[in-house]
């Protein structure tokens, strides 16, 4: 299961899974409606630190 407050993977805080980061520009394309699951969870969400709060632990 999973838990997201946007429909795409948002650029700030993802990392792909082959650990490369999202620009802002793709970020609406990773749209989780049109997504399976099995892809999705391949995705991190957190282990980027976020630039708007940098003292944010993991």
């Amino acid at each position: 299961m999973f838990l997201s407050h946007e429909a795409f993977f948002n650029h700030e805080i993802t990392t792909r899974p082959n650990g490369s980061f999202i620009e802002e520009k793709d970020q609406r394309s990773l749209n989780m409606y049109n997504m399976n699951y099995t892809d999705i969870i391949t995705y991190d969400v957190g282990m980027k630190p976020h630039p708007r709060f940098p003292d944010q632990q993991k």
